[in-house]
Order: C-alpha cells, then sequence, then structure tokens
C-alpha cells in the first residue's frame, strides 16, 4: 500500500471462516492461524516486525484464531453501556487464552472511538472503564469527526483522505497520538 506497509484486506467470504475450518478439523474447530503464520509458506515473523488484525466485535472463529496468534490486544471501545458490556466479554476471552491457547496474549490497552470529552455521558463511562480496568484505559482516543466516516464511505484510510483533502483531520491527529501511545506500550516489553 505504501513504503514498508502491506494491507491484507478482509472479504465478504471471511464470515464463512467458521464453516471452512470446522471442516478442515472438525475435533477442534479454529485455531490454525498461529501455526500457519509462523510456519511454511505463509511464515510471517521473519519478515514483518508487526501484524495488525481488526476484529469483528464478536468471538467467532476469525477472532479466536487472532486470540492465538497475537502477543497484544488493543481493545476500541464506543462510548455507550453495549460496547462497555462488550469490553467485559473480550476481557474474559483474553483470560480464557492466558490459561490456555496463548500464555502470552496480553491486554495492552483500551481507547475511545468516537469520543466527545464535553458529553457527560462520554465522561461517566470513561470514569466506570477507568474504575474497572485502571491503567488499561488509554489516555487518547479519537473524537467524533466527519473525516473519518467520510474517509469510510470512500473506503480510504484517514490519511490517504486527508491527502486529497490537503489538510490534516483531527481524526488522523487522534489515531495517530494513539498509535504512539501503542507503541509505547509494547515497545519496552
Amino acid at each position: 500500500v505504501k513504503p514498508n506497509l502491506m494491507l491484507c484486506p478482509g472479504s465478504d467470504y471471511m464470515h464463512t471462516l467458521d464453516v471452512m475450518l470446522g471442516r478442515q478439523n472438525p475435533e477442534a474447530p479454529g485455531l490454525v492461524l498461529k501455526s500457519k503464520l509462523t510456519s511454511g509458506e505463509y511464515a510471517l515473523e521473519e519478515h514483518i516486525d508487526v501484524v495488525l488484525f481488526d476484529c469483528p466485535p464478536k468471538l467467532d472463529l476469525n477472532t479466536l484464531n487472532t486470540l492465538a496468534y497475537v502477543e497484544w490486544v488493543f481493545i476500541p471501545v464506543m462510548a455507550d453501556n453495549f460496547s462497555l458490556e462488550g469490553v467485559t466479554e473480550t476481557v474474559k476471552s483474553v483470560m480464557r487464552f492466558q490459561k490456555g491457547a496463548n500464555k502470552d496474549l496480553k491486554i495492552g490497552g483500551m481507547f475511545f472511538v468516537r469520543f466527545d470529552p464535553r458529553a457527560t455521558l462520554y465522561s461517566q463511562l470513561r470514569t466506570r472503564l477507568e474504575t474497572l480496568y485502571g491503567g488499561l484505559v488509554l489516555e487518547h482516543y479519537t473524537r467524533e469527526n466527519v473525516a473519518l466516516r467520510e474517509c469510510v464511505a470512500l473506503k480510504m484510510d484517514i490519511y490517504s483522505y486527508d491527502e486529497t483533502m490537503e489538510k490534516t483531520s483531527n481524526g488522523a491527529l487522534d489515531y495517530e497520538k494513539i498509535t504512539n501511545e501503542i507503541l509505547m506500550h509494547t515497545r519496552y516489553e
């Protein structure tokens, strides 16, 4: 996509992964991603420093395979009550994986997306998340902004979108801050 950045986009067929993996190994459907990406023709670890997986907020085989493979989990959180329930389920899943399939798995942090610090509800939800998970709540967040919605509609990343608009959006600035904070959390481990 860009220098030092490779992209493997998902597709509408990803929802069939559960069925395909179940057929490959009916006794233990699922956890094949780690073995595929660490050995053989698909081995990534010797060529790539960081692999990012963007998983849906459900615990299907895509997400479970990812949890078995990765070292760090960062959880984006919408500032609403339903998202907080999802965070709790994600944390429980990570804890199960830490006891079994991936003992090296760590929660690196949680960050709010589409956050408005001026709204009372948002501030209350942030306080609640900090009470539940303490230092796992990252300082930075993405603000609600038009550029992030428009770039998704145009099927562009926020940085390419900004290039076409010839300006830097708050969305791009926010994600840059989050990225730097994530790198600080993971760099010294």
